[in-house]
């Protein structure tokens, strides 16, 4: 497994937080690597995890698209009432990425995640902006239909968030459950629980996008 870089503040439950200098991850035997002492990330499981939320995400947009639209054409499809006028921009590359696996510009195969954890990372620091700082806090119904620009009025389906099977596909928490379960539990040792901080949640998160580039 590659060598990794951090430059980050990790936190601990109960928001205790202690900087780490620059330090050079190395290979793990166990395929996974430590941030100091206190957070370790399965490289494997986080691997597997983000390439198959990507593959949900896709399987969610599928019945939208039909051969020979547009990219405009498909956020139309998508969002009838606004064609997803007010997306991120993160979420504007999920959607295109996933666009080019249904034209066949690319394959599922070769979907590493990293579009569907960019897209994880921005809702993340959407709640830190917002002023949150625990997982407890973190809304990821509100937080799917901010990345899309979703009016959730417009939306008929029924919301069920953080549930594995039948995501509709707009529901990123559901998508990225066990991501996101891993995330705020104590699988990311040092003791953080429910409670974990977002400012170490989007630390880790960070990192897992450096594995999977």
């Amino acid at each position: 497994m590659k060598k990794i870089l951090f430059f980050a503040a990790i936190a601990f439950a109960g928001i205790t937080f202690f900087s780490c200098s620059n330090e050079s991850i190395s290979e793990q035997p166990s395929n996974s690597f430590n941030l100091k002492s206190t957070v370790e990330i399965d490289s494997a499981y986080v691997i597997t995890e983000s390439k198959n939320a990507m593959i949900s995400f896709v399987e969610g947009v599928t019945p939208y698209y039909h051969e020979g639209m547009t990219f405009n054409d498909f956020k139309w499809s998508l969002d009838p009432a606004s064609g997803l006028e007010k997306i991120t921009a993160e979420g504007n590359d999920l959607l295109k990425k996933s666009f080019s696996i249904l034209q066949k510009e690319s394959s599922i195969e070769d979907a590493t995640g990293i579009e569907i954890m960019r897209a994880t990372e921005a809702m993340i620091q959407h709640n830190i902006d917002l002023g949150y700082k625990t997982t407890d806090e973190v809304d990821l119904d509100k937080d799917s239909f901010w990345l899309f620009g979703l009016d959730p009025n417009s939306v008929q389906e029924e919301a069920s968030f953080l549930k594995k099977k039948d995501c509709k596909w707009y529901q990123i928490g559901c998508h990225i459950s066990n991501i996101w379960e891993w995330l705020s539990s104590t699988a990311n040792g040092g003791g953080a629980s429910n409670g974990a901080t977002l400012a170490a949640v989007v630390t880790i998160a960070s990192g897992i996008l450096i594995l999977l580039l």
